[in-house]
């Protein structure tokens, strides 16, 4: 059996899964699709920030709008862009007007992929309040983490589910504890006033991937489980 991360692995083993027949293998990125750049605050610009995911509970995009309202007084030109949809677009759309941010927060809905990318090249933060949703479901990677690493964003992301597997804490990303809007503004707020740490979390962020969720080294180790499968009597 194979799991993305060792806390879905910790999750089958609870359930009865044998502990000795579990690998953990990541989710993959294709590096080449996601090119790494430096990212760098021109004077004209405003710090964008980015979200790409469903617009469902467990992502915790609520979270992200309401720290962005905290912020938005002190940094007039603060930007947070959301790729995605889902069947909670109209009230997170809802909650940013009555926030007042309805003009800050923008929900772009599905993308083609390719547009996806070009807006990791632009953004200069990437955040991802995920949250444990009242079934109990939490984020088993994140897959879109990797992909913001590869891309040399510095992240923000909750401490939850599988999260912190994914990225460098401290390194290439803060990581808050969910549903906690003032750690996340905090978070946010240092960033926006530190953009000289952004070079150095984002090439942080680039080794980690290069080094754990390259696409081509992932399968190489499916390919090893399958040959060891093999050779076993």
């Amino acid at each position: 059996y194979t799991a993305n991360t060792k806390f879905t692995a910790d999750a089958i083993i609870r359930i009865g899964c044998p502990a000795d027949r579990i690998a953990v293998v990541p989710e993959s990125a294709d590096l080449k699709r996601f090119p790494y750049a430096d990212r760098r605050l021109a004077p004209t610009d405003g710090v964008r920030i980015l979200t790409v995911a469903r617009l469902v509970e467990v992502k915790g995009i609520e979270y992200g709008s309401r720290a962005v309202a905290q912020l938005a007084p002190r940094y007039p030109a603060l930007r947070y862009q959301v790729v995605g949809d889902g069947p909670l677009r109209r009230p997170l759309e809802d909650l940013a007007r009555r926030l007042n941010v309805a003009d800050r927060v923008e929900f772009l809905g599905g993308q083609p992929y390719d547009r996806v990318v070009e807006l990791f090249a632009r953004a200069h933060v990437f955040l991802l309040p995920g949250v444990p949703t009242s079934e109990g479901e939490v984020e088993a990677q994140g897959l879109v983490l990797v992909e913001a690493q590869a891309a040399g964003l510095p992240v923000v992301a909750s401490r939850v589910g599988g999260i912190p597997e994914t990225v460098l804490e401290g390194e290439s990303a803060f990581l808050v504890p969910p549903r906690d809007v003032a750690a996340l503004a905090e978070r946010l707020g240092c960033l926006i006033e530190h953009p000289e740490r952004w070079s150095a979390m984002g090439r942080a962020g680039r080794t980690y991937v290069e080094q754990h969720y390259d696409t081509e080294k992932v399968n190489d180790r499916i390919v090893g489980i399958y040959e060891g499968l093999l050779r076993t009597p």
